[in-house]
């Protein structure tokens, strides 16, 4: 229960701040606090989805709604994949790919860090049956350990610690991705043993 709650909470959020996007040209909660770079659209539209595959497993009563559930997080592990191509093509190529237009950040793409966050996430997700409980471990602990070092570098005043060079037109990772994030690990950290059972009940 309090994993849905708490993807419930991020969904919200998300929410918001893809309305924010689309209604003012920026991320309405970094446009509060100013720290760090803003949430970018597609990051938030990953969290929106991925939350959404989490709360439909929470919910699951039938093999549809688990298959729906694990389209939802296939798609965000995809999605980060293609992202982490263009961001190659935009930073290998100066001039190309520029989505973001002159006057608005409205399709700006996510830092590395946050697209590999998401592609660890989705795999160490309870719907990847491929894997056993200490690969998903091994994956979220992995989400962990990069989230908490951007956490510590905006600590110190450094948000971005984990990436040697924002001015590469990269930017970093926001300091409400580096939250939630940190909560979606600890989440399926926890999890992972007990959902086990879950699955399998569901699959029998």
């Amino acid at each position: 229960m309090i994993s849905s709650v708490t993807y419930g909470v991020i969904l919200l959020f998300n929410i918001i701040i893809l309305v924010g996007w689309f209604a003012i040209g920026i991320d309405p909660i970094w446009n509060l606090f100013q720290a760090g770079s803003p949430l970018k659209i597609y990051t938030a539209a990953c969290f929106s989805v991925f939350s959404i595959g989490n709360i439909l497993l929470y919910f699951s009563k039938s093999q549809a709604n688990y298959k729906i559930s694990s389209a939802c997080i296939d798609w965000v592990k995809y999605f980060s994949l293609v992202l982490i191509g263009l961001v190659v093509l935009k930073s290998g190529v100066p001039g190309t790919l520029n989505l973001s237009g002159p006057n608005t950040q409205l399709f700006n793409f996510p830092a590395v860090p946050t697209l590999i966050n998401f592609i660890l996430i989705a795999y160490g997700c309870r719907t990847n049956e491929r894997w056993n409980d200490s690969a998903r471990f091994d994956a979220n602990a992995a989400v962990f350990i990069n989230t908490a070092i951007a956490l510590v570098g905006f600590a110190l005043g450094r948000p971005y610690l984990y990436y040697s060079n924002p001015e590469s037109g990269i930017v970093g990772m926001a300091l409400f991705t580096a939250l939630f994030f940190f909560v979606m690990s600890v989440i399926n950290l926890a999890g992972i043993r007990s959902t086990k059972k879950r699955l399998d009940t569901l699959l029998a």
